[in-house]
């Protein structure tokens, strides 16, 4: 690990330990807990020994979940927006609610589910508490219970409007990006049940697995002589290319090898394009698809064109994945650069730099990222 990598796992460091409260992991520095956010944070957590942190933090999403199994997307005083525009909000913990439905109310959220379990399955093999499965192994069945009541017959997640973390492209349907971590996530259900004596319950999920993983690569693989996963199908395919949902499909062996090399090609395509890595999707979206009042607000690309550091560091595990070691190294390098250069981990990039509009300033520290950058060091430098 160079310099200049040495010195940004210092900065992210500190920045996501910023964001830890009693209860969990928060976005940032606006004081909301995010839910997928902080799981992904939470990875990062483990990596540098903060344990009880990411504990705390699944405890607070089970607290909070409600009758159906649904775990809330976001807590937060129900009035928090009105911070956006300056406006005095309390960030007491009494002040605030869980929040379980999509920014549109077409419907609850569902993404933030897997997410939740692939966090919980990395907390217990970091730290072996494994009676916190046992414990807690009822509200996990009711959490796979309840994402498998949003499914299409085929198995495949079907999502509402912004139901997930893209939320400003307005997708309906099958969403790549849920799909994948729904995948992953009855991988990893199906460990923990059989880790902790459940033997059906772990082949029920493995067995689901294995269908769905099917079910993805035959309706949303584009078949072409350079296919991807297309980033959503409903009424149609819709054949962005979202870096996202192919890259972790690509992580967790979802791809076979042959999806792999050519996903490899996107990807690069994406890296060239976005400085620092990695810009979420590549490919136009019709002016619809996007929300208007991020349109308005001069951040049409929040979800499209600007970049975020988590992106890039799934790039680089990716990368070390497939072998290509120099490559994941030198996007982390870019990423250390950016982090150095502004010394904190802000929430979106353009050209460079942290993005700031009228309406709008990219929040610092930003856990997610900080966390995901954290855990990409880990794996990237790792002595197999």
């Amino acid at each position: 690990m160079n310099e200049i990598i040495s010195q940004a796992l210092e900065i992210a460091k500190r920045d996501l330990r910023r964001c830890y409260s009693d209860q969990g992991i928060l976005t940032g520095s606006r004081n909301v807990y995010w839910s997928w956010d902080s799981f992904y944070a939470s990875l990062g957590s483990l990596e540098i020994g903060d344990y009880q942190v990411v504990k705390n933090n699944l405890l607070l999403y089970l607290k909070h979940q409600d009758k159906n199994g649904n775990l809330p997307k976001r807590i937060a005083n129900p009035f928090y927006p009105l911070k956006y525009i300056g406006l005095p909000v309390s960030e007491h913990h009494t002040k605030q609610r869980p929040s379980y439905s999509s920014p549109y109310y077409t419907g609850r959220s569902v993404s933030q589910c897997p997410v939740f379990i692939i966090a919980l399955y990395s907390y217990l093999t970091k730290t072996n508490d494994w009676e916190f499965a046992k414990k807690h192994k009822q509200k996990l069945r009711k959490i796979l219970e309840y994402i498998s009541s949003r499914r299409y017959k085929n198995g495949l997640i079907k999502e509402n409007l912004g139901g997930g973390w893209a939320e400003s492209i307005l997708k309906r349907g099958a969403v790549t990006y849920t799909n994948v971590c729904y995948i992953q996530s009855l991988k990893l259900a199906a460990e923990i049940f059989c880790k902790i004596g459940e033997e059906k319950l772990s082949q029920k999920y493995m067995d689901e697995h294995r269908k769905i993983k099917k079910t993805v690569n035959e309706r949303l693989w584009i078949r072409k002589s350079n296919g991807y996963y297309s980033d959503w199908h409903g009424v149609f395919y819709h054949k962005q290319f979202s870096c996202d949902g192919n890259v972790l499909a690509a992580i967790w062996d979802i791809a076979d090898i042959k999806q792999i090399r050519q996903i490899d090609k996107h990807l690069n395509l994406a890296l060239k394009i976005s400085e620092p890595p990695l810009a979420a999707s590549v490919g136009r979206y019709s002016y619809f698809r996007v929300f208007i009042i991020n349109r308005l607000g001069g951040i049409k690309n929040y979800h499209i064109g600007f970049s975020w550091l988590w992106l890039g560091a799934i790039a680089a595990i990716f990368k070390k994945k497939i072998g290509k070691l120099t490559e994941a190294i030198n996007i982390l390098e870019s990423i250390s650069e950016t982090i150095v250069k502004f010394d904190s981990v802000y929430e979106v990039y353009y050209n460079k730099k942290p993005v700031k509009t009228i309406f709008y300033k990219s929040e610092k520290p930003w856990a997610w990222s900080a966390g995901m950058f954290i855990h990409a060091c880990h794996i990237v430098f790792k002595k197999e």
